[in-house]
């Protein structure tokens, strides 16, 4: 089977360059404005700004898109109403206007912004439905156990951008695991419960360890999964470990029969 696809980009949408991007769009959109000054209208300009908070919203989210707002009205005030070049507003039609916009901007903002945040998700879903689907097939071809949870294993790491590991209880002492790590490896395996990040358990970690129980409850190994900080990398991790569980317990079953 293929390499799994990357499944996780790095967090978007609250950086420093994010923001910059923002107030650059905003910036830029206030320079067509001005050059347009003659010919446009206190409406037009409040729309070329009001768009570029909205492309905003849709490129970096919705931190970068609420300082677009506040930007784009402090700039439609400063450059487009009487007096100019100030944050006074002497005509009390274009205070209500420049208000009624930064309403309209900020709930813009966050509409434009939910909507990315849904498109994300939905395209998350479908790539991790993607990878399970690949793991399946790679799985049916594992000759044993042992070789099911290396396929496993490299397909978490490779899915999630990170660093897995397969664990049977005789590994759960070795490298990279400190001492902190192996205990929670070993909680997870004798209590067949998740530990470490994202749990209840030795929550502090950077280790989730998830353990691969079968259908008659039994615990063989766990799987553990580095960095597990989200909650797409710890939903991803139950299920390949239920996957590898089932693919364990096939082939075990299949020797036995042999």
């Amino acid at each position: 089977s293929p390499p799994a696809a990357r499944l996780f980009d790095p967090p978007r949408g609250g950086g420093a360059m994010d923001q910059l991007e923002g107030l650059g769009a905003v910036a830029v959109a206030a320079v067509v404005c001005v050059v347009a000054d003659p010919w446009i209208s206190l409406a037009d300009a409040a729309m070329t700004l009001l768009l570029a908070v909205l492309l905003t919203a849709v490129r970096r989210g919705r931190g970068p898109a609420a300082a677009a707002a506040v930007a784009s009205f402090l700039a439609l005030n400063f450059l487009f109403t009487e007096p100019r070049y100030t944050l006074l507003i002497a005509d009390m039609r274009n205070i209500l206007t420049v208000f009624y916009f930064l309403l309209v901007a900020a709930v813009a903002s966050d509409l434009a912004a939910r909507a990315r945040a849904q498109a994300q998700a939905a395209r998350a879903q479908a790539a991790q439905a993607d990878s399970l689907r690949r793991l399946e097939r790679a799985l049916a071809g594992a000759v044993d156990p042992g070789d099911a949870l290396r396929i496993a294993a490299d397909h978490l790491a490779a899915a999630s951008g990170g660093e897995a590991l397969a664990l049977t209880p005789g590994d759960f002492s070795r490298p990279p695991l400190d001492a902190a790590a192996a205990a929670a490896a070993e909680w997870a395996w004798r209590n067949r419960e998740p530990a470490g990040a994202g749990t209840a358990t030795a929550a502090n970690l950077r280790w989730l360890f998830t353990p691969l129980k079968t259908v008659q409850g039994d615990v063989s190994s766990v799987l553990a999964l580095r960095p597990a900080d989200t909650q797409e990398r710890r939903r991803l991790a139950r299920a390949v470990a239920a996957q590898a569980a089932v693919a364990v317990e096939r082939l075990a079953l299949a020797a036995q029969a042999d």
